[in-house]
């Protein structure tokens, strides 16, 4: 991808876009993506900013054993969402339509926790 970058960038009307450096971002921001122990400080994060939400869990990271290659976390037991979708009754489908509303606006709007740090368009 950064060679097609630097070589789009040799066009003169296409220089204003910085494409080697819209590149260079995503590079960043996917490389951060593969390591195991920020998937672990993500979980330590959602567990810290659900822990008032009992019917929200998630894994928690073993950390004597993370490390950027290696993830080791706990097993939480859950149910799955096809055993609420196919209750003949509406009151599971409100419930687990609010507890997904209500965790998706926390984290979009109250945690700010979709926007990552840095985005891969961040140069624009």
């Amino acid at each position: 991808m950064y060679i097609v970058a630097k070589l789009v960038d040799l066009i003169p009307s296409f220089e204003w876009l910085s494409f080697p450096e819209v590149v260079g971002n995503f590079a960043e921001a996917m490389s951060s993506q593969l390591s195991l122990a920020n998937e672990g400080k993500q979980l330590d994060r959602f567990n810290s900013n659900f822990s008032n939400y009992k019917h929200v869990v998630f894994p928690k990271p073993q950390w004597p054993w993370v490390s950027d290659r290696v993830l080791v976390e706990t097993f939480e037991e859950g149910v799955p969402m096809n055993h609420f979708l196919r209750q003949t009754t509406g009151i599971y489908h409100s419930r687990l339509a609010k507890t997904t509303i209500t965790s998706f606006l926390k984290m979009v709007l109250q945690d700010n926790f979709i926007v990552p740090s840095q985005t891969p368009f961040s140069s624009f």
